[in-house]
């Protein structure tokens, strides 16, 4: 009798143990395809920012400017607004209404101007601003001013957890010694990344980027060459 109830609570434990790995099996598993899917999605708004500029490059011969400044040079517009139109031919998914540069980028009209996803979106969708990068500090560049060559210059940058919103006319900017910064403190390259390039091509850095790398990268006519990333 003791031997039948001894063996009944080994059995009872061996199938509790199991019960609980395969609960985390199972957790383990759901959040991995959470996180592909997230990963997918992800590259996939990539994929559509990215056309949107080049349509808007298809029709005005250039990349439009990182920003639209008042008169007395502050930045009022964004690029993200004024590919605004584009976005909402390629993105067929997403509700994209008007958007009124007749008032400020954080109006209320012009925030419920983009869906729900590009207002909360985790990763911030960067352009690369400086003198001699794919952006210019004054005015827009076209693919002909790619001399490195489009595949090997970055034009967006895709970081996580910047506190910005998709109108904000804030990018990231290569300061004068060179080095990536958002609000000029400087961007940690080690950390998960995306790289939009000239032609459109998309790489996911989970691990980061080595800095010599990604020096080389955002410059358009440098003649430097880019390691393998």
């Amino acid at each position: 009798m003791e031997s039948s109830i001894r063996k009944n609570k080994i059995i009872a434990i061996c199938i509790a143990v199991i019960v609980v790995l395969a609960g985390v099996l199972v957790v383990n598993i759901v959040s991995d395809i959470r996180r592909q899917l997230f990963l997918k999605q992800t590259r996939n708004d990539l994929k559509w920012v990215a056309l949107a500029l080049h349509s808007y490059h298809d029709t005005h011969g250039s990349f439009p400017p990182a920003v639209i400044r008042d008169g007395d040079g502050n930045p009022i517009h964004s690029w993200r607004a004024i590919i605004h139109g584009e976005m909402a031919k390629v993105v067929e998914s997403v509700e994209f209404k008007v958007y009124d540069f007749s008032q400020p980028w954080d109006s209320q009209v012009n925030r419920q101007s983009t869906s729900g996803r590009f207002r909360s979106y985790p990763y911030q969708i960067l352009a690369v601003v400086g003198r001699n990068a794919a952006w210019g500090t004054d005015g827009a560049r076209s693919l002909a001013d790619f001399k490195d060559g489009t595949a090997e210059s970055v034009l967006l940058i895709a970081v996580r957890n910047t506190e910005m919103t998709w109108h904000q006319p804030v990018d990231a900017v290569v300061n004068d010694s060179g080095k990536l910064t958002v609000n000029n403190q400087e961007l940690d390259l080690s950390r998960d990344l995306y790289f939009v390039t000239a032609d459109g091509s998309i790489t996911h850095a989970a691990n980061g980027i080595a800095p010599h790398t990604m020096s080389a990268l955002l410059t358009i006519n440098a003649g430097d060459a880019v390691a393998e990333w």
